[in-house]
């Protein structure tokens, strides 16, 4: 799996990952996501899964851990470009509407 991430003019944070999203590489997500938490200024962050190939039940307790540690600390998570396969087992355990749900 790649991590890659950017900073916006917005405040914002683009985490792109690619690859597959599993036990073995989702402490790379979850390290990515709490060292964009712990930089200053941070308003938002938005997870690109486009290019991920396959996610396991780790990858989304990540996603979930990455949204409530973002949200104790006021900060939007959000994930975008969410492949259909993703999109389903997102919706089937519920945060498929809290993770994509616009900024306010």
């Amino acid at each position: 799996m790649r991590v890659r991430s950017h900073r916006r003019p917005d405040h914002t944070t683009e985490i792109i990952v690619a690859g597959e999203l599993d036990l073995d590489t989702a402490p790379q997500l979850q390290q990515e996501i709490s060292r964009v938490l712990r930089q200053p200024g941070v308003r938002g962050i938005q997870v690109d899964l486009a290019e991920v190939t396959f996610c396991d039940s780790s990858g989304i307790a990540v996603l979930d851990a990455g949204f409530g540690e973002a949200a104790r600390n006021d900060i939007t998570l959000r994930v975008v470009r969410v492949p259909a396969m993703i999109a389903t087992i997102l919706q089937v355990v519920g945060l498929l509407q809290p993770l994509t749900r616009p900024a306010s």
